[in-house]
């Protein structure tokens, strides 16, 4: 099971810069939420909705 505090914490110490990160942060949220309600694991499946992310590197 994903370390949900761990990934939040990512995020909230990695604020997004521009417009492409701000949309990423967000649906990542909202894939957080969906599986906190659901009490599930996120699999491949659910990421499928966001296509393909190009030009942004997480150091």
């Amino acid at each position: 099971m994903p370390n949900y505090a761990e990934i939040l914490a990512f995020l909230a110490e990695n604020p997004p810069q521009l417009e492409g990160e701000c949309e990423l942060h967000a649906s990542l949220l909202e894939l957080l939420a969906r599986c906190l309600r659901n009490e599930q694991v996120a699999t491949d499946d659910d990421f499928a909705d966001f296509g393909d992310i190009t030009g942004i590197s997480i150091n």
